[in-house]
Parts: C-alpha cells; sequence; structure tokens
C-alpha cells in the first residue's frame, strides 16, 4: 500500500514507527522524525464479530478526538536536503511531517489547509455522532433481540371432524397454524378458538363440519348447513315455521344427520255445513167406502231438512279427510197418508217374493203390485234415478248385477235395504256408483238391455219406497 501526500512518501513495508523517504533522495530519516503509528496506513484483516461491535465505539472516539478545540502549534521547519524542508504541524494532536519544496509558501498552504479540515469536521460532527448511535443499536439487536424474539416448536393436535392429526409448529397463530396444513374452512363451519387465538404447546384445535340439510315445504325446497343440532333447530335456520297441526318428518327432537331431508307438511283445516233431505213416511188407513184399489191421498207429506257439519283436512292443499262432526235436523219431516178404499178389496201380501225382486225380465219385474201399506217404512224422493247395464264386474257387495240390484250411496241407504221404485219394480241396495259422497240423493237400476238403459233416461225427483 502506497500513501502519497506532496513530496512524501510512506513506504509499506515500513517498521513499527514508519519510515519516511523523500521522493529525490530515498534518504532514510531519523527515528525522531518518524511518523507515530497511530498516522500510518497498514493492512487489516477481515474484522470479527466483536470488530464489527466495537467498530461504532473506536469510530466515535476518534472523531470526538479530532474535533478537539485547540489552538495550533507554531510550525517546526525540519532541513533534509537541499530541494526538501519538512515542517511538523502540530495541529490534530498528531505529527504530520510534510516536505515542501518552497518554504515559506508551501507551510502558509499547509496551515491554511489543516484548518479547513478542523472546521470540516466541526461541522460533520453531529452527523458522525449519529451514525455512531445507529451503529451501536445494530449492534445492540444482534446481541439481545434475536434471543428475546426466539420462537420457540409447539407440540400441537388438529381434530378435523374426528380426524386428528399430530405435529410440531413455529406458527405464532392459529389461522396461519391452518394455512400451513393447507386445511380450508368454509362459512358454515366451526371451530372452537378463534383464528387469531396464540399457538400454545399441547394445544388441540377442533374443528367441527358443517352438514348439508334439504328442508322441503310445499312451496319450496332449502338448502341448509348446521355442524349439529335438532330438526327442530334446522326448522329455525331454514326460517320455516310450523304450527301445532303440522306434520314434521322426522319428528322436532330427531338429530339431524348428513345428507338428511325434513320434510314439512302444511295442515289445514276447516268446517263445511251441508244440507241433506229426510224422507217421510207414508201411511195408509182403509176406507171401507172407497172402491177397492182407490187411494186418497189425505195428508200429503214433506220431506225434513238435516244440517250436517263436517270437519275438512287438507295436507299442503289437498283434501285427506272429511268427517261428520255434528247433525242436527231443522226441519222435520211429514208423514203422507193415504186412505185406501176397502169395499171387495183384495188382500196384498204383506212382503214381496224373491221373483218379484229378480224377475227373468225387466217387463215382467216393473210389473210387480205396488207394496203393502204395512211393510212399508218410509218413503223419500230421490233428486235423480238413472240406469246402468253389465259392466264385466262383480258390485260393491261381491255379487254379480241383475235385474232388481240397485247401486246407492251407502252413506244415505245402506246395503241390502229393500225398495221399491215406481215404473222399475221391487230391488235390494247392493252396488254403489259415482255419486258416492255427494249431497244429493241418486239410485242407479240395473238393467238386461243398453237399450232400456236408453229408454229410462234420467228421472228427476221420483218417489221412493224404502221396505221393512
Amino acid at each position: 500500500m502506497r500513501r502519497k501526500d506532496d513530496d512524501i512518501v510512506v513506504h509499506r513495508n515500513a517498521p513499527l514507527h514508519g519510515i519516511l523517504y523523500t521522493k529525490h533522495t530515498r534518504k532514510k530519516l531519523p527515528k525522531s522524525r518518524m511518523l507515530p503509528a497511530h498516522a500510518r496506513s497498514r493492512d487489516t484483516v477481515s474484522p470479527g464479530f466483536f470488530s464489527i461491535i466495537a467498530a461504532p465505539f473506536a469510530g466515535m472516539a476518534a472523531l470526538v478526538k479530532k474535533i478537539r478545540f485547540t489552538r495550533p502549534k507554531p510550525a517546526s521547519i525540519i532541513k533534509t536536503e537541499p530541494n526538501a524542508i519538512a515542517a511538523a504541524v502540530p495541529l490534530k494532536q498528531e505529527a504530520v511531517l510534510v516536505a515542501l519544496s518552497q518554504p515559506k509558501e508551501s507551510l502558509s498552504r499547509v496551515l491554511t489547509r489543516d484548518r479547513a479540515e478542523q472546521k470540516t469536521a466541526l461541522k460533520n460532527w453531529p452527523l458522525a455522532v449519529t451514525c455512531a448511535v445507529c451503529a451501536l443499536i445494530s449492534a445492540a439487536s444482534i446481541i439481545f433481540i434475536p434471543p428475546a424474539f426466539a420462537v420457540e416448536k409447539k407440540n400441537v393436535t388438529i381434530n378435523d371432524a374426528g380426524l386428528k392429526v399430530s405435529a410440531v409448529t413455529m406458527d405464532q397463530t392459529v389461522g396461519s397454524l391452518l394455512g400451513e396444513f393447507g386445511i380450508e374452512m368454509s362459512e358454515h363451519d366451526s371451530i372452537d378458538v378463534d383464528t387469531k387465538a396464540m399457538v400454545k404447546d399441547d394445544m388441540e384445535v377442533v374443528i367441527r363440519r358443517a352438514m348439508p340439510l334439504t328442508v322441503s315445504t310445499k312451496d319450496k325446497d332449502t338448502e341448509i348447513y348446521m355442524v349439529a343440532g335438532t330438526v327442530k333447530e334446522a326448522l329455525e335456520k331454514a326460517a320455516v315455521k310450523v304450527d301445532k297441526n303440522d306434520e314434521v318428518y322426522p319428528s322436532l327432537d330427531t338429530y339431524i344427520e348428513p345428507g338428511m331431508e325434513i320434510e314439512v307438511v302444511k295442515v289445514e283445516t276447516k268446517y263445511e255445513t251441508e244440507k241433506e233431505k229426510i224422507g217421510f213416511k207414508e201411511t195408509t188407513r182403509k176406507n171401507k167406502n172407497l172402491k177397492k184399489g182407490r187411494e186418497v191421498t189425505v195428508q200429503k207429506g214433506v220431506q225434513g231438512v238435516r244440517e250436517i257439519k263436517y270437519l275438512l283436512t287438507y295436507k299442503n292443499g289437498v283434501l285427506t279427510s272429511r268427517k261428520e262432526v255434528k247433525s242436527t235436523v231443522t226441519k222435520k219431516p211429514v208423514n203422507e197418508i193415504v186412505e185406501i178404499g176397502t169395499r171387495t178389496a183384495v188382500l196384498m201380501e204383506r212382503t214381496p217374493r224373491t221373483s218379484q225382486i229378480y224377475s227373468k225380465t225387466l217387463y215382467e219385474h216393473k210389473k210387480a203390485l205396488k207394496p203393502a201399506p204395512g211393510i212399508i217404512e218410509k218413503v223419500v224422493y230421490a233428486d235423480y234415478v238413472t240406469a246402468y247395464t253389465h259392466t264385466g264386474h262383480r258390485t260393491a257387495t261381491g255379487t254379480y248385477p241383475k235385474i232388481g240390484t240397485v247401486a246407492v250411496d251407502p252413506k244415505k241407504i245402506p246395503y241390502g235395504t229393500k225398495l221399491y221404485i215406481p215404473g222399475y219394480g221391487y230391488g235390494r241396495a247392493e252396488d254403489t256408483g259415482a255419486f258416492r259422497g255427494k249431497s244429493f240423493l241418486q239410485l242407479d237400476l240395473f238393467m238386461d238391455k243398453e237399450q232400456d238403459c236408453w229408454n229410462w233416461g234420467r228421472k228427476r225427483q221420483v218417489k221412493i219406497y224404502i221396505l221393512e
């Protein structure tokens, strides 16, 4: 390493106190003229850890030493050669040896330069102090901060919906721990700790996964997600209101399962009132003053009226039940009284024979005599009387239809009831028809031929005799 100031040369391999040579003579100066050891420039090895730490302190000490407020001492001039003069200028507490070619002018220049360097040093001392303090803080951070913030390894257990995984982690928060293992959670899932909570040693993180459920109502199907709970809680989350009459499958106290379908059946009830006609009885009495076979109506029969209250049940808007809950007679029937002449009258049979009910042909069947008054239980008026023929099927009571088979509404006329229909003859209620459950009274008469059915047609308000 060579250092050059004007005509002075400091040799790289100078001894401990330095050897000063002139540019022209290379003459070795006496030891009294040598530079101090700290004024020499020398090679250094790379600083170690402690050298880095001590460097700010050494730099700060040198800076303070350099900018001390001392007045310069008079320069001493040393003759070395005819063309060289050495001057020691003690301005910075260091012996600086300078060789000048022009003694008077060079010495003035040296003094001027040194004073300028001193003023510059005075101006830059705050910056130097700041740098030294920063270096001190950096050194302290290297020594003290790493141990203070040293990350400790912790043992944790992650229980993800029953699947347990044990791991060693250096993560600080639960959220970063889940991110490290790639565990994702939906907005419906649940975790027993906050994701911002700090991870602790031997900590267990429990994750509960939400289960998909379907809630079906009359209007729509709703899909929800729940971690746990009952069917009742699922309906509350789906905002489905259930009345006391509604039906829920499965029951409200059932615990939910993945993929469960919950069905809510809306049950509505209402009452309906219908009026039903009550048949009157036809009574007869003998009148010996009348000719045989002559009849006189003394009192005309009047049908009564009954009000029936029904409870109707609708499930999801469909009628599923119709139950009679109350029956009230609002108008009583009036019996019809008929007087029959007995003069030379032939006594009639009290009950029809079987052959009278089941004749071979419709022509023979409808020629049967009218029943005797003693076997008539009551008389009613049918709103409609129609006819039907062979269908290939048995009747509602299991028999095959024949002349005398009558289809009725069993709630109004029970099966097995014997009837007399003017213009048709005797019959028995053994079958039913599409008019079952209607508010009106209708009878359907069996006939062997389709043409006979067309000939009969549809009759209204037909007087019907119900026999004992």
